[in-house]
């Protein structure tokens, strides 16, 4: 798998797990992320904890951050 095709995983990925998500939720997963806050104590987080697999569940991996941005500009700006 090239470095495209794992990005085309990951932004699938990261899109299925936000599907329920509504637009406010999914603005306040991303600026959690982005900042670097503890996302565990959020009402969206155990429909997406699983995203978060580093330090205890408070941090996403480089490449699910990357995908999560694709997401959210995709999502939010039409």
């Amino acid at each position: 798998m090239n470095e495209q095709e794992l990005r085309a995983v990951m932004y699938s990925a990261v899109a299925v797990a936000v599907k329920e998500l509504s637009d406010a939720e999914l603005a306040g997963l991303n600026l959690t992320v982005q900042l670097g806050g503890d996302p565990r104590d959020k009402p969206w987080y155990e429909k997406v904890k699983y995203l978060f697999d580093q330090d205890n569940g408070m941090k996403m991996h480089e490449e699910t951050k990357a995908a999560l941005v694709a997401v959210v500009l995709k999502r939010l700006n039409g």
